[in-house]
């Protein structure tokens, strides 16, 4: 299947179902299949390699001021995390 004929397919889903809903899904799907990389359903491409996981307990969907839910941070966030921790 070419690029093209995917995009048509999608396309045609997003106009049924709605595009937000696509990508929700997507991101359901996803995360279930990453298992323990949290938030890693969010970040790709080159920058993920510079995230690391949130410690924030609390680090869940809307809970966490660090992460604002995603669950991964920066690594200066993460030293600043354990600068104001000390």
């Amino acid at each position: 299947m070419i690029k093209t004929d995917q995009e048509a397919i999608i396309g045609a889903l997003g106009s049924i179902i709605g595009f937000g809903n696509i990508m929700h899904l997507c991101e359901m799907i996803w995360r279930k299949r990453l298992g323990d990389a949290t938030g890693g359903e969010l970040t790709v491409g080159p920058c993920s390699s510079c995230l690391v996981r949130c410690p924030h307990p609390n680090s869940g969907p809307s809970n966490c001021e660090w992460c604002c839910g995603s669950g991964r941070i920066t690594k200066r966030v993460l030293r600043a995390i354990e600068e104001l921790n000390k």
